[in-house]
């Protein structure tokens, strides 16, 4: 007996999951843009809700979690910065509102 075309497809549908589960992909630390703007702290507004495709890359690491340790350093690195360069003004700067903003997204390894 032939199989039938549903069989086909399903064996289809599954290999090729089985196939993007298996490329090889990278994590990278991304951080959004920002435009001039003197009504918001420093004069600069960040804009996370622009494409990611407009957004600035900051490092790529092999795995989500290195990923995301990266970013939390750096959001703990950059508050800590400046806290001693501008004490409580800090959440003010723009170095920490861009950690605080950063996302880790995935892609394809080429």
């Amino acid at each position: 007996m032939p199989p039938r075309p549903a069989s086909l497809l399903v064996v289809l549908i599954v290999g090729l999951a089985a196939v993007a589960c298996t490329r090889p992909r990278s994590w990278v630390l991304m951080q959004p843009p920002e435009v001039a703007d003197e009504s918001y702290p420093r004069g600069y507004r960040l804009v996370p809700t622009a494409p990611i495709a407009e957004w600035r890359s900051v490092a790529a690491f092999g795995t989500e979690a290195a990923c995301d340790a990266a970013r939390k350093k750096d959001v703990d690195d950059s508050i800590d910065h400046a806290r001693v360069e501008h004490g409580k003004d800090a959440k003010y700067e723009l170095g920490v509102r861009r950690a605080v903003n950063a996302v880790c997204v995935t892609r394809e390894r080429k």
